[in-house]
């Protein structure tokens, strides 16, 4: 996932805030919210490189997420 505020030039690019942002150790695991009503909530864990990009960004700020399509898992709620 790369996140910025411009828009990324990818196929997948969307709008989003960001939840909730938790450093865990060599990764940055990261909650946003996205969508129209912003009700869906994309969950990433980032390598060290592609957490420096949220460094100054804080819980409540807007930024653009976006992926390759062949780096992208869907995984099913089991609830």
């Amino acid at each position: 996932v790369l996140c910025s505020t411009e828009r990324p030039s990818l196929p997948n690019a969307l709008p989003g805030k960001i939840v909730q942002r938790l450093f865990k150790g060599s990764r940055t695991a990261v909650s946003i919210a996205i969508g129209e009503g912003q009700d869906t909530l994309l969950q990433a864990v980032l390598d060290p490189f592609l957490g420096q990009q949220l460094q100054n960004d804080q819980v409540g700020d807007s930024l653009w997420v976006g992926w390759l399509p062949e780096r992208m898992s869907i995984l099913r709620d089991s609830g």
